[in-house]
């Protein structure tokens, strides 16, 4: 399955979620942690294997379910969450301090999950942006950096 790297950094879950709208993520249709609780509601089953390479998400695109089965696999499965991915938004020339999720959008999804319930405050993940955003998402600093 995944393999930790080992790089990484410890990044603050709270930290990286207020960077993502309505806490939520674009597979379809929008996913949110709302629909997340409602998955484990109803039981929608946990959902292990991977999603696949980029060919795959179009020749086989998955439905809404299977991606919050996916999220509820690792919310019971926190050991395997980590190397989540993350980079800077870029305009033009421009590294902007916006981190946005390359790889590991079901993880993090999870991790806030587990987050909110008071079980994880921290996530691994590898980082290829700027290191004033990285201090603020590991706490080093509070300051977040506005340019």
């Amino acid at each position: 399955m995944y393999k930790k790297s080992k790089d990484g950094e410890m990044i603050l879950i709270e930290r990286l979620s207020g960077f993502i709208p309505d806490r939520g993520w674009n597979e379809g249709t929008r996913i949110t942690l709302d629909d997340v609780a409602e998955g484990i509601l109803i039981s929608l089953p946990e959902q292990k294997d991977e999603f696949g390479n980029n060919a795959d998400r179009m020749a086989f695109p998955k439905d809404d379910d299977w991606h919050i089965g996916r999220v509820i696999y690792f919310i019971n499965h926190p050991d395997e969450i980590y190397n989540i991915q993350i980079d800077n938004i870029c305009n033009g020339m421009t590294i902007c301090p916006i981190p946005f999720i390359e790889d590991g959008n079901h993880r993090f999804m999870a991790a806030m999950w587990l987050n909110d319930k008071g079980k994880m405050d921290r996530v691994h993940c590898v980082y290829g942006g700027r290191m004033d955003l990285l201090d603020y998402l590991t706490g080093k600093t509070d300051e977040l950096p506005l340019k």
